[in-house]
């Protein structure tokens, strides 16, 4: 149990962001990059998004290898400072193989410069960390490792020979601050205890050095999971999620419980469109709502940064509006009014939206919106909204609106929606179903003067 816990996060002394886009191969990093000089990327698969962001957003070069990808195969050209090498990572000597210790003296010979390792190297991590010298594994500020075959976590001579060995040396010097499942294999539950093991796992580490100097306020608590995780690495697969036993307060935050009903819901809508009967879809259709009326009150229990002061205004009226398609005669592009049975109307399809641009950054208070008020009420039964301060809306930022029955029952209902004295210029309503989007109104509460 004792190198168990070193795979469990720790409050981390810098808030953790997503590099790598939004699909498997994206992991969360502590916001630690400044001052690292390289990246070390063994397991290529011919795909390279990490890499090329680290290099894109934070000047990092990344040394790659993999012996089953090829540089003319990859996806995007190697980049000004990006190396590629042709074989494995492994220690065995062999002429296709380099080990860490050789590659890193290679290509990074000056031991005071930081690095970074990103490794998935499907099972071969354990050989290659535990044969890699400890002065080494020191130089990298973050480890960002994915652990295969803990199936066998049960299995005390395999997890004495591999992961428990691993971990201790990770311990030595490194702090996890973040775990993500992946779910392309399931789960398993270790033996004596109430933690769930993922066959496959995803952990970012972080050199102990990294807290000096950082006060015990100024930590940021471990989210399981954390809104910026990938909803899943396998779209097929029902998403996966550590247990609230990896938690030190074995208690989830609101954050994480959106998050999670979240992704079961984008998981839902995938299975709504393989319904072969009404049955099968309005069962669908019920757990959506049960799950987004959780969301809501998980939401609803997020803290508010202030009281809502008396003299709103709506900032929405007569701003510019544009959605993501347009069904029939409704233009893309128009100002914001109030119209009856709706004043736009989207096409099909998942995260089709509305996004308002109010012209500036205001403080953001409340969000109200009507349904459309003659037909098909159901298609807003799952709707979520993000502010933003870029015009493209981040989706997996979502956070539910309040819906209640009567929304889709009756005209002149009105959904409110706290938005916690938010900052943003845009803010975009939209559904992660497959549905048409369409409103009567849409206000936008708050102050007129930042």
């Amino acid at each position: 149990m004792n190198t168990v816990e070193i795979m469990k996060p720790k409050p981390c002394p810098v808030p953790l962001i997503r590099v790598g886009g939004d699909k498997d191969g994206a992991y969360l990093l502590p916001d630690d990059l400044q001052g690292i000089k390289a990246c070390f990327s063994p397991g290529v698969n011919n795909f390279k998004n990490f890499e090329d962001e680290l290099l894109e957003k934070f000047g990092i070069i990344s040394h790659m290898c993999d012996f089953s990808s090829d540089v003319e195969k990859f996806k995007t050209p190697l980049q000004p400072g990006q190396t590629f090498k042709k074989k494995w990572l492994d220690v065995n000597d062999k002429k296709d193989s380099i080990s860490l210790n050789e590659w890193v003296t290679e290509l990074e010979p000056d031991s005071n410069q930081d690095l970074l390792l990103q490794m998935d190297i499907e099972g071969a991590e354990y050989r290659n960390i535990l044969n890699t010298p400890e002065s080494i594994l020191q130089r990298f500020r973050i480890i960002v490792i994915e652990l295969h075959g803990l199936g066998f976590v049960n299995d005390s001579e395999k997890y004495n020979k591999e992961l428990g060995p691993l971990l201790s040396l990770l311990g030595k010097h490194f702090m996890c601050v973040h775990a993500h499942p992946n779910n392309c294999r399931g789960d398993v539950m270790l033996s004596g205890s109430k933690l769930n093991i993922p066959k496959v796992h995803e952990l970012t580490f972080l050199r102990k050095d990294r807290w000096n100097g950082v006060r015990q306020s100024e930590l940021h608590t471990p989210l399981l999971p954390h809104p910026l995780d990938i909803s899943q690495n396998v779209a097929k697969n029902p998403p996966l999620f550590l247990n609230e036993h990896w938690l030190e307060s074995g208690k989830r935050s609101p954050e994480s419980i959106i998050k999670m009903l979240t992704d079961q819901v984008v998981y839902l809508e995938r299975a709504l469109k393989q319904a072969k009967s009404v049955k099968q879809l309005s069962i669908y259709t019920d757990v959506l709502f049960d799950l987004h009326r959780l969301a809501q009150h998980a939401a609803a229990s997020m803290p508010a940064s202030t009281a809502k002061p008396t003299d709103l205004i709506d900032l929405a009226k007569h701003k510019i509006f544009s959605i993501s398609s347009t069904h029939a005669a409704c233009p893309k592009e128009r100002t914001i009014t109030e119209k009856r049975p709706f004043f736009f109307h989207t096409n099909q399809g998942p995260n089709e939206s509305i996004t308002i641009d109010l012209g500036d950054e205001y403080h953001l208070f409340e969000l109200h919106i009507m349904n459309r008020s003659d037909a098909c009420k159901e298609r807003a039964v799952c709707l979520y909204y993000c502010t933003h301060n870029n015009p493209k809306p981040n989706f997996n930022a979502g956070l539910p609106i309040v819906i209640d029955e009567g929304f889709f029952k009756h005209n002149d209902i009105k959904s409110v929606t706290n938005l916690g004295d938010c900052r943003a210029r845009y803010l975009t309503v939209f559904s992660p179903m497959e549905t048409f989007l369409h409103l009567s109104a849409v206000k936008i509460m708050g102050l007129q003067r930042l």
